[in-house]
């Protein structure tokens, strides 16, 4: 059974024929570099593709209908076996009638990779098969300068007068409190902390705060 935004296949009246055709893995993007005097070539790797995919959809209650065409638009977040991703759907979607069935194909671009709903939790350990970008929370506990490193990658926060807490996410390098940016109160490089499939490293070098992570998972 898949979920789109969160709306059972039930709850949107259809029935997905062969919802497996989910599953696979993005291709990997390249560039390719040719070097004169040596054979072969160079290839160095770019990050993930979407994944272009088709599913066969059959509507099983017509009177939702409605609720169905505005729910499959643009970005969704899609479902399936207890993990989730997001998919783009921009393509017309259009239904046809077989006899006394109504179907309709559903083309979407798939994003490379799958998470699950997770909590803040003070665990690194990424249970996925792939690297993740995650969300970390610093939770005050007295002092106001802390720095941490997590997996060698080190970033030192000063929190405000007011601020207990802190949301730093990994993927969007951006730093947050209560929605507001932090990004001044953060000193990091370039690079922002990635956890590796597997256990991962945290230390303290300065202050004392607590370390959570959520979105830590991630599969491809």
């Amino acid at each position: 059974m898949m979920k789109f935004n969160n709306l059972t296949e039930k709850e949107l009246g259809i029935l997905i024929e062969e919802p497996t055709k989910i599953l696979g893995r993005s291709p990997l993007r390249f560039e390719q570099i040719d070097i004169e005097g040596k054979d072969g070539s160079e290839r160095i790797p770019l990050g993930y593709s979407s994944l272009p995919i088709s599913l066969e959809v059959q509507i099983i209650d017509p009177s939702k209908t409605d609720r169905l065409l505005a729910t499959l638009v643009e970005k969704i977040k899609v479902e399936y076996q207890g993990r989730y991703t997001f998919a783009d759907i921009y393509d017309a979607l259009n239904i046809e009638r077989f006899v006394t069935m109504q179907r309709f194909t559903l083309s979407l671009e798939r994003e490379p990779f799958w998470y699950v709903d997770d909590r803040y939790t003070t665990n690194s350990t990424n249970l996925g098969t792939v690297f993740s970008r995650p969300l970390i929370r610093l939770t005050k506990v007295q002092s106001s300068d802390v720095e941490i490193s997590i997996n060698g990658i080190r970033l030192g926060y000063r929190f405000g007068d007011q601020e207990h807490e802190v949301i730093i996410d990994c993927n969007r390098k951006i730093c947050t409190y209560k929605g507001l940016n932090r990004n001044r109160n953060l000193k990091i490089g370039w690079d922002f902390p990635i956890l590796k499939s597997g256990n991962n490293e945290v230390r303290f070098h300065k202050g004392m705060c607590i370390v959570e992570f959520k979105r830590k998972d991630r599969w491809l």
